[in-house]
């Protein structure tokens, strides 16, 4: 991560998208709309290998959700990684999140029955208004809701929150059920002596 590790003052180099001012490259035209890795300056000299032009009518809001890196991985880690059947029982941590809800969406499209969880009883509301099953983490333990909503187990995990909640899950999942481990925000910010890690990992190979 020593790309994100930017000094106080310094300009953040990040995904960006923007109009094409002016250009000397082949393929590229005024007014182009542009994706590229490129420092957060309202004016941006880069090289052409570096963008890659939006197609005509997307928006950049749509660029940057549900067509982007967020969305990508939901997507292709539900597809390629999680591999569900239809008809399975599948549970996404962080549901309400960009990564998440794409994750939701992908495997209710794939026919499976989707549970979520979030941290906010709108994010649950939110969840519930499109068509899946969802609990408030904070309100009641992952291992709880899962059991109540689930009491059967769990066919396939997408986790985006790691720590206690894939204890959770592993506890939960039927065998030869699918994690597919995406994110572990809950130990982001959290210093080494505190991260509280897995105690059940055995549940993977024994599953």
């Amino acid at each position: 991560w020593g790309f994100m590790n930017w000094p106080v003052g310094s300009v953040p180099t990040w995904r960006i998208c923007g109009v094409v001012r002016e250009s000397k490259a082949p393929g590229f035209e005024k007014g182009d709309l542009c994706l590229a890795m490129a420092p957060w300056r309202e004016l941006n000299a880069v090289d052409a290998e570096s963008l890659r032009k939006v197609p005509e009518g997307l928006t950049p809001s749509a660029c940057f959700s549900c067509l982007e890196l967020t969305a990508q991985t939901g997507y292709c880690g539900v597809k390629y990684v999680a591999r569900p059947k239809e008809g399975d029982v599948a549970y996404v941590s962080g549901a309400a999140g960009a990564t998440g809800l794409v994750a939701c969406h992908t495997l209710k499209h794939l026919g499976c029955r989707v549970i979520g969880s979030a941290g906010s009883k709108e994010k649950v509301e939110m969840l519930k208004s499109q068509g899946f099953e969802a609990f408030n983490y904070k309100e009641e333990p992952v291992i709880e809701g899962l059991k109540r909503l689930c009491p059967d187990g769990i066919n396939v995990c997408f986790d985006n929150v790691g720590g206690e909640t894939l204890e959770a899950m592993l506890d939960m999942l039927n065998d030869g059920g699918v994690v597919a481990v995406c994110g572990a925000i809950s130990e982001y910010d959290t210093r080494p002596a505190q991260r509280r890690g897995v105690r059940n990992l055995f549940q993977a190979v024994a599953k």
